[in-house]
């Protein structure tokens, strides 16, 4: 489980959000507030930016990005909002509450998903044209190996992409499940029922945020670079791999490859005559 720190609640009115700011100001911010922030910049999760705000750093995987995107969804601003808002400040942003996601799993069993799927569910996605991403789900709390994720505005438009990708992906994998979530399950860790999001108070906090942090530049999908999914359709066969999932044979012969027998290491085993 991922739960983010206690959250931090701040009582203002509008006119008391903070205008342009010099770097040493943010180091005399009094209070709870002021803490976290020192904090994030002594750590170089905030630097200082432009126009007297500060700018979030974007957090990297420990390998590579084990996602792949068939469509950035530019708007969303999830390193802010999730990595910094979230984390750092235990708050739901009020662009996260209009966020509902469709995840889809080839097969409701863990065990019994295969990395050949996923590659065939990367290709379904691609063709949908959805904001989306599929991969290996690397987090400790949640159960699938791997997954899809499409990304709705709306409860309603997640319904629709729900009826259209389960559809697709039944075709090749009929036991394949499609389900809405409202946010991210980091949200539901620790603040439990979606239905009661809306009445927290995080508005304040968020709007002097806001003030103060600049917006993440989310790169648009041109920015996905061919190598860039070369290494992680390689981290996905690695991964396949070290479990035991010996289905990435398969999954690269579907794309066009032949694997050599060298590929992984095969020791030599040594017994008594």
């Amino acid at each position: 489980m991922n739960v983010a720190r206690r959250s931090l609640i701040l009582k203002m009115e509008p006119g008391d959000l903070p205008g342009h700011l010099q770097f040493n100001d943010f180091y005399n911010i009094p209070g709870e507030l002021g803490d976290r922030l020192r904090h994030l910049l002594q750590t170089r999760t905030l630097v200082y930016g432009s126009k007297g705000k500060l700018k979030p750093v974007l957090r990297g995987y420990d390998s590579v990005n084990p996602w792949w995107y068939a469509k950035v969804f530019t708007d969303r601003d999830c390193v802010k909002l999730k990595d910094l808002y979230f984390e750092h400040f235990g708050i739901i942003p009020s662009r996260c509450l209009r966020c509902w996601k469709t995840v889809v799993v080839t097969n409701p069993n863990p065990e019994k998903q295969k990395v050949s799927a996923l590659f065939k569910l990367r290709d379904i996605l691609h063709k949908t044209g959805f904001p989306c991403k599929c991969g290996v789900d690397v987090r400790k709390y949640t159960p699938n190996r791997y997954s899809g994720f499409i990304y709705g505005d709306s409860l309603e438009q997640a319904f629709n992409y729900r009826a259209i990708i389960e559809r697709c992906v039944r075709r090749y994998f009929p036991r394949a499940t499609a389900n809405v979530k409202r946010g991210c399950t980091e949200f539901e860790d620790k603040f439990t029922n979606p239905d009661e999001w809306d009445k927290l108070s995080f508005r304040p906090t968020e709007d002097y945020l806001e003030a103060i942090i600049e917006t993440y530049d989310v790169p648009s999908i041109e920015g996905f670079q061919a190598h860039q999914a070369t290494e992680t359709f390689r981290f996905w066969i690695e991964y396949a791999h070290g479990i035991g999932d010996l289905s990435w044979r398969e999954a690269l012969k579907s794309q066009g490859y032949e694997p050599p027998e060298s590929l992984f290491h095969k020791p030599k085993f040594y017994y008594e005559e």
